[in-house]
């Protein structure tokens, strides 16, 4: 009895004395699960105090608000379960699995793939090589059967629960009690890239893709109990969205909005302004539930900015060769944009102004875009020195990690020009995790 005593006297005291400590060395003790379900699958932390929040992303890309969610889950104390996405552009998929749910791989220099096959792809669903339209009947065949493509598809289809064509998403394909949905539409036709189609109802346009989440969110009003709704909205797209072409459909959406039971504020935010060397300026609309509003007491805040400049020289590889080509092009005196933009052009290069366009690596940088000239951002270090930038440094440009590139370029499925194109579609990490550090559950 005094040999219990004892031992029960010491673990108190031992119990004490690390209670007391614990939050001073900032000892955080955490138990990492591989949770697989139809409700979502990541590694969870599951530290008795940590907040689960169930994240669901439509026009997911390669997952950047997931990205942004996880390199905040430590300093919020939250565990990110990803209850399902919605892609269909397969490359974006292989990105996406490949970033968040990574296979294992040999370190360098062998890459050999330890885990990938080629398998074969079932589930009967439109995907897209381009991210514009959907593959032909004999596309299919050579993406869906014994290739490794088909391995990704599968992986997505298990661990994200990816519902691929949004067209096809139902109601009651919706998971209840989503903390926070994400839905970047496509910008192609409200972008000055774009051919300004809008994104009106039944307009038959990628943009108008948008109003696809009405359907959905609708539907699920009508099933879904009040307290089982999306607690968070967000969007994200192209500053002309709000433009005077475009501004009466965004207004109808705000409205809709208001009537599926969500309180919206609009930001305007410049990535220059979050520690990034890209000036991008983007729209985002995050809406919350009242109900959810006011048993929280949410109250809308100003995103976190970062001070001082970061130029692009910041984010730049080491060794890249320069381009000779362009030292038979004079180069412009040089134009400074009030976004801390210094650019020159290069004379009689192409017909296309924005094709012409070299950025001073000392300053801040333009918005790289998924395709078209700005696809290419051309970097001038000095005279005679000119080069475009490298698909690594694109997603840095983006916020995301080396990490994060390497393991897609792993892959051996997504060419350089796509890699390019992955990153300008994506958005912009840092201020969506200033966004994410403003909700309240």
């Amino acid at each position: 009895m005094e040999k219990d005593s004892h031992f029960k006297f010491l673990n108190l005291i031992k119990n004490s004395i690390f209670s007391y400590f614990a939050p001073i060395l900032h000892i955080n003790v955490k138990i990492y699960i591989n949770m697989k379900s139809k409700q979502g699958n990541s590694i969870k932390d599951i530290s008795a105090k940590s907040k689960q929040i169930n994240l669901f992303e439509a026009f997911a890309g390669v997952g950047s608000q997931h990205m942004a969610l996880k390199n905040i889950s430590h300093s919020m104390n939250w565990n990110i379960n990803v209850v399902g996405i919605v892609e269909w552009f397969i490359d974006a998929i292989i990105a996406y699995e490949a970033i968040h749910n990574p296979v294992a791989f040999l370190p360098p220099p062998r890459k050999r793939k330890l885990e990938i096959r080629p398998e074969t792809f079932k589930v009967n669903v439109n995907l897209s090589a381009d991210s514009k339209k959907p593959l032909s009947i004999q596309s299919q065949k050579k993406y869906f059967e014994n290739s490794e493509t088909a391995f990704w598809l599968n992986r997505s289809k298990e661990l994200s629960n990816n519902l691929f064509d949004i067209t096809e998403v139902k109601a009651q394909d919706l998971p209840k009690n989503i903390d926070i949905f994400t839905y970047s539409f496509p910008c192609q036709d409200l972008s000055g890239q774009g051919l300004g189609k809008g994104m009106e109802k039944n307009a038959n346009t990628r943009s108008g893709l948008l109003w696809e989440i009405d359907r959905i969110i609708s539907g699920a009003k009508k099933t879904f109990s009040q307290s089982e709704m999306p607690k968070y909205l967000l969007l994200e797209n192209v500053k002309s969205m709000i433009n005077k072409n475009h501004y009466l459909e965004y207004k109808k959406w705000l409205d809709r909005l208001d009537k599926l039971g969500y309180e919206s504020k609009q930001y305007v935010l410049n990535s220059k302004d979050f520690g990034m060397a890209q000036a991008r300026e983007r729209v985002f609309v995050l809406s919350v539930l009242k109900t959810h509003k006011d048993k929280v007491d949410f109250k809308f805040r100003d995103p976190k900015k970062t001070l001082g400049m970061v130029p692009i020289k910041g984010i730049l590889e080491k060794g890249i060769p320069f381009d000779k080509k362009f030292n038979q092009y004079r180069l412009t005196e040089p134009s400074f944009r009030n976004d801390n933009v210094r650019k020159y052009k290069l004379e009689n290069y192409t017909n296309f102004s924005s094709e012409n366009m070299v950025f001073d690596i000392n300053y801040n940088g333009s918005t790289l875009t998924a395709s078209g000239a700005l696809s290419r951002l051309k970097l001038f270090y000095g005279k005679d020195k000119i080069r475009t930038m490298t698909p690594k440094e694109a997603f840095r440009y983006m916020g995301f990690t080396d990490e994060s590139f390497d393991k897609v370029v792993q892959t051996n499925l997504i060419k350089p020009n796509k890699q390019l194109y992955l990153a300008g579609n994506s958005i912009v990490v840092p201020i969506l995790e200033e966004i994410f550090r403003t909700l309240v559950f």
